[in-house]
């Protein structure tokens, strides 16, 4: 999905891509999210990540090596290899 100054109340707008790719064979599958997402106006924020994960059996894991990047909001980082799914 790709916003140009998306905006739902006027005053914060969203700018970037957000995307996610799946692999699947059989109950397994390989799945990343990636954000490239600017918000400006009245709140600002960054990201800039993918996180990547492996699902087996229907359970859902992390895949540190292939995650990286951070998301910013209010002040704060988090660094996207710190995220627990």
């Amino acid at each position: 999905m790709t916003y140009v100054n998306f905006s739902n109340d006027g005053k914060k707008f969203y700018n970037g891509e957000e995307e996610f790719i799946g692999k699947r064979e059989g109950k397994n599958a390989k799945n990343a999210y990636r954000s490239t997402v600017v918000l400006s106006g009245s709140k600002k924020g960054t990201n800039n990540f993918t996180l990547t994960f492996k699902v087996v059996d229907g359970k859902s894991d992390l895949i540190k090596d292939e995650t990286s990047g951070s998301a910013t909001y209010g002040g704060k980082t988090i660094n996207a290899q710190d995220y627990e799914a």
